[in-house]
């Protein structure tokens, strides 16, 4: 019998926190394009490519629709904690050799 999936939900504090401020941030963008509200920019400086939080009312390390359930911009990272390990299992376990 399977286990039950839990249910995802991490959102930009979580990303923020543990992937953006700590440098495990790639710069690949991807929370940007998958957030569906537009609150996510990009900077674009030398040698520095990292999203940043456009609503500054919350902080920096905040977002009102991550509040409210959005987790668009986690499960768009690929440097977020066990990134959809199911999806991880699928496409990257050992395959037999033919």
């Amino acid at each position: 019998m399977a286990t039950p999936r839990k249910k995802w939900t991490f959102q930009w504090k979580e990303l923020y926190d543990e992937v953006i401020t700590s440098g495990l941030c790639t710069g690949c963008a991807g929370c940007v394009i998958a957030c569906p509200h537009d609150v996510i920019g990009y900077e674009h400086a030398p040698g520095q490519y990292k999203p940043f939080h456009l609503e500054d009312d919350l902080g920096l390390d905040d977002c009102g629709h991550g509040q409210k359930g959005c987790t668009s911009c986690t499960r768009a990272c690929p440097r977020f904690r066990d990134w959809e390990t199911e999806a991880d299992q699928h496409l990257f376990a050992s395959r037999p050799q033919a």
